[in-house]
C-alpha cells in the first residue's frame, strides 16, 4: 500500500496554533482570583490546577543556580539559528508577532513549534485531557511530555522553572512520535537558558 505524504505549510500551522489556543483556553478549569496582564494560555495547554494524578504535584521543579524569573526571558532569542541548524532542527527566525510570552518557528513543510514562557503556572497547572502525560527530566530541570493531548502529531515538552512557573515546548507535524523527537531537541536548547 502506498502512504500519501501531506505537507504541512506555514499559514496551516499559524491557524492550527492559533486555534489550539482558543479551544485549549475553554478546557481549563475556573480557579479564583483576579486576572493580570502575566496570565495567559497560548499553544501548549490552559491554565488550571490538573484534574489528572500525573500532573506533576509530588515534586517540585528544580532551577538552576542563576535562579531569577523567566519573564524577563525573550521566547524568540532562546534558540538561535546557528543552535537550531546545529540540532538539524531545519529552521529560520522565530515569530512572536502573535504573542510576546511566546515565539513561533516552522520547518517548510514538516512541522511547526512554538515555545511559551507561563510565569505564572508551573508543571502542577498542566492539563492533561486527553493524551499520555509523563515525568521526563530536561536538562537540570523537572519535566513533563505531554504526547497527543492537542490531537495525534502533538506533542508538548513542559520545563519546569519553579513550582510557579515553566516553558513550553509544543510540536506539531504528521506523527506523535516524531513530534516528541523534535520537541525534545528544541527543549534541550531552551533548558539551560532557563533560570
Amino acid at each position: 500500500m502506498t502512504r500519501m505524504r501531506t505537507s504541512v505549510t506555514r499559514p496551516a500551522m499559524v491557524v492550527v496554533l492559533a486555534a489550539l489556543t482558543v479551544s485549549l483556553a475553554g478546557c481549563s478549569q475556573s480557579s479564583g482570583g483576579t486576572a493580570k496582564p502575566g496570565d495567559y494560555s497560548t499553544p501548549g495547554t490552559a491554565a488550571s490546577q490538573s484534574s489528572s494524578p500525573t500532573g506533576g504535584n509530588s515534586s517540585t521543579p528544580s532551577t538552576s543556580s542563576s535562579g531569577g524569573s523567566i519573564s524577563a526571558l525573550k521566547p524568540c532569542d532562546l534558540i538561535t539559528p546557528a543552535e537550531a541548524s546545529a540540532a538539524g532542527l531545519g529552521i529560520g527566525a522565530g515569530d512572536n508577532s502573535a504573542d510576546p510570552h511566546g515565539c513561533m518557528w516552522t520547518a517548510s513543510g514538516q512541522y511547526s513549534a512554538g515555545v511559551t514562557l507561563r510565569d505564572s503556572q508551573g508543571l502542577k497547572d498542566i492539563v492533561a485531557d486527553q493524551g499520555k502525560l509523563s515525568t521526563v527530566p530536561v536538562g537540570k530541570h523537572d519535566g513533563r511530555r505531554l504526547e497527543g493531548n492537542a490531537g495525534a502529531g502533538s506533542c508538548m515538552v513542559s520545563i519546569g522553572v519553579s513550582s510557579s512557573s515553566r516553558a513550553d515546548v509544543l510540536v506539531i507535524t504528521e506523527d506523535t512520535a516524531q513530534a516528541c523527537q523534535t520537541a525534545d531537541k528544541f527543549a534541550k536548547l531552551v533548558e539551560p537558558k532557563l533560570p
